[in-house]
């Protein structure tokens, strides 16, 4: 959920501070990133509380759904960052039903449980395998003066990156937009 804040926090910033250039980019979305966007968030926010084989259908969805609507931002500075932090993502939580996180990262946080456990209040899940080592949650981030500890996944660290250079990149010849080809 801090990823979620965070991410919206740095985004919002960037539209505040560039308001003109938000506005010059916004005419280059596609009418169906926002709908795509909707869904998933939606399908995700179901399939996370339904579980089981339902559960994983609609996260499934969910996944090529919001990788379609960041697909819309790909030709904003810092778009392809987005979209390969999303897909990222997308295909950890769609290999193992949620996102994973390995034991072993468990284990430098001081727990120990069993593979396939569904970690409470979270979207992860405790699953073993490269993909789940490589993919999943694994960096560390404890903020002490809060107690408070996220764990981001790579694809969590493309997408921050990304949004964080749209905040920041200048509306300049060298971040001009590509014009959009006819699809």
């Amino acid at each position: 959920m801090i990823t979620i804040f965070i991410i919206t926090f740095l985004a919002g910033m960037g539209a505040v501070l560039q308001r003109g250039r938000v506005l010059t980019l916004a005419r280059h979305i596609s009418p169906w990133a926002l709908p795509c966007s909707l869904f998933g968030t939606t399908a995700q926010t179901l399939g996370m509380s339904i579980g089981g084989g339902t559960g994983h259908l609609l996260i499934t969805l969910s996944a090529a759904a919001l990788t379609s609507a960041a697909y819309a931002l790909r030709r904003w500075p810092g778009g392809p960052l987005l979209v390969a932090g999303v897909a990222l993502n997308a295909l950890a939580m769609t290999a193992y039903g949620r996102m994973p996180i390995a034991p072993e990262v468990l284990m430098r946080l001081g727990h120990s449980l069993p593979d396939g456990t569904v970690l409470s209040g979270s979207k992860d899940i405790v699953a073993d395998g490269w993909l789940a080592y490589w993919l999943g949650d694994r960096f560390i981030l404890a903020l002490r003066p809060v107690s408070h500890v996220t764990i981001f996944s790579f694809g969590d660290l493309l997408m921050i990156a990304g949004l964080l250079w749209m905040a920041i990149a200048p509306l300049g010849t060298s971040y001009k937009i590509q014009p959009a080809e006819e699809e």
